[in-house]
C-alpha cells in the first residue's frame, strides 16, 4: 500500500483549519466575556442621585425605590420638598498616566 502525498498533505490543510477556527472562537468567547465583565465593572460604578427641591435649596441623595420627579417627600428638615430631578452620576474617568493619590484624592503623575 503506497502512500498518497496529496491524501495527507488535505488532511494537514484540514487539520491546520480546524485549529484556526477553534483558536478563532475561543478568542471570541474569551473577548466577549471581558467585555461582559468590563461592562459590569462600569455598571456598578454609577450612582444613581435624586435632587430635592427645599424651598430655595436643594438637597441631594442616593435614590431611592419609588422615587420620582414631582414626588413630595419630608426630608427638608421636617418640611416637605419635592424631587426636581433624578440622574445618574458617572464616574470621572481617569487621565490616563495617572495614579490616584494614597488618600485618594487627586493624583499623582507618572514621571516621564
Amino acid at each position: 500500500m503506497a502512500l498518497d502525498p496529496l491524501g495527507s498533505s488535505e488532511a494537514l490543510q484540514v487539520l491546520l483549519l480546524a485549529a484556526i477556527v477553534a483558536a478563532t472562537l475561543a478568542l471570541a468567547i474569551k473577548q466577549a466575556r471581558d467585555l461582559r465583565a468590563l461592562e459590569q465593572k462600569v455598571a456598578s460604578k454609577k450612582r444613581y442621585v435624586t435632587v430635592i427641591d427645599c424651598g430655595g435649596s436643594d438637597l441631594k441623595r442616593d435614590f431611592r425605590e419609588g422615587d420620582y420627579v414631582g414626588a413630595r417627600v419630608s426630608e427638608c428638615n421636617g418640611r416637605e420638598g419635592v424631587v426636581k430631578a433624578i440622574y445618574v452620576e458617572e464616574p470621572k474617568p481617569e487621565k490616563r498616566g495617572e495614579v490616584k493619590s494614597p488618600q485618594g484624592t487627586g493624583s499623582l503623575s507618572r514621571g516621564g
